[in-house]
């Protein structure tokens, strides 16, 4: 697992830590997990219910996977609520957006207890940008945290500039 930094601007006033992994698996897929570990009661969750594919999960909080490869400018980005709602984008280029529509959902399970939520999340090779034979994904792996007085802090493994900005490519430094 890596540690997910929260960036500078949005400090978190509670007593949490976040950690991700990315692992590719023998089929294709991509498994993505996510541990939050500290005061989970203070943070502010969504109901668990049936995953459906949502938008604007990211006003909220939401654990996020942006992938990409080496020296291309398409990548796809990955949202995936505590709820279990989940929504998955194409960019053709920095925010950029391109129409795609995913023909399989991830599976997602979530785990949680008095001090810590872990998200697992199944990504199907279908819903995974296009590999050509060996090459390697950049993946950017990331998180909004609220809490209950709906203050939201940005997390990742890199944070290349003063704003928190999760889409650029100095962002999506594991490579698997």
């Amino acid at each position: 697992m890596h540690t997910l930094i929260c960036h500078p601007s949005t400090p978190c006033p509670l007593p949490i830590e976040l950690t991700a992994n990315a692992t590719r698996l023998v089929k294709g897929e991509l498994q993505l997990g996510y541990i939050l570990q500290g005061d989970i009661e203070q943070i502010q969750l969504p109901q668990k219910g049936k995953p459906i594919q949502k938008d604007h999960l990211w006003q909220h909080t939401c654990f996020e996977a942006f992938i990409g490869f080496e020296g291309e400018p398409h990548y796809h980005e990955y949202n995936i609520s505590p709820s279990r709602c989940w929504a998955i984008y194409a960019f053709k280029d920095y925010r950029q957006t391109k129409p795609y529509q995913p023909s399989h959902e991830p599976t997602i399970q979530i785990i949680q207890s008095k001090d810590q939520l872990e998200i697992k999340v199944i990504l199907p090779a279908s819903a995974l940008p296009t590999l050509l034979v060996n090459q390697v994904f950049k993946v950017g792996l990331s998180a909004v945290i609220e809490s209950k007085d709906r203050h939201k802090t940005y997390w990742a493994l890199n944070h290349p500039f003063d704003t928190p900005d999760f889409h650029h490519p100095r962002g999506f430094v594991l490579k698997v």
